[in-house]
């Protein structure tokens, strides 16, 4: 089997309560398209604040976030997805995304790392943690990008 591209994505969207609670969010971003930019799965279909919807290799359709309670935070690799638990490395907006948060899903083909900040840019990426293991990361394989970007952003430079 060929693969074009080997990838993890991050993917951090805001729960609607806690939006409620901050008034400079951007309440009305979304994203739909049925356009593959790339060749690879899963494909991000749908994303609006609190949700985000992906379709898998299998062309099966995964919305998370749409339950009460439910974050829509999910983690994407080449091939597949799960829902991006914080509460298993205790992640939080500060000090944000850890090593731990996707170490298991790293192995020497990784050729993009895509780290997001929300929406809004409050789940942090910038802990002295997280920096030490992406230099350690980088020279153990030349090859990767990481890339730290807004919610929407990696969206768009994901699919």
């Amino acid at each position: 089997m060929f693969i074009l591209l080997t990838l993890c994505v991050l993917l951090h969207i805001q729960t609607s309560h806690a939006m409620e609670e901050t008034q400079a969010y951007k309440r009305d971003w979304t994203y739909q398209t049925n356009e593959r930019n790339k060749t690879h799965q899963p494909f991000i279909k749908a994303f609006a604040w609190g949700t985000i919807t992906i379709e898998d290799t299998q062309g099966k359709e995964y919305t998370f976030g749409r339950k009460k309670g439910e974050r829509g935070d999910i983690r994407l690799w080449s091939n597949g997805h799960d829902q991006w638990d914080w509460r298993k490395t205790a992640t939080n907006h500060y000090p944000g995304i850890q090593p731990e948060d996707f170490k298991d899903l790293i192995n020497s083909s990784i050729e993009y790392l895509i780290l997001t900040q929300g929406v809004e840019g409050i789940l942090k990426t910038d802990s002295s943690k997280l920096s030490t293991y992406l230099e350690t990361l980088k020279k153990d394989n030349p090859q990767l990008q990481v890339l730290t970007l807004l919610t929407p952003d990696a969206i768009q430079e994901y699919n």
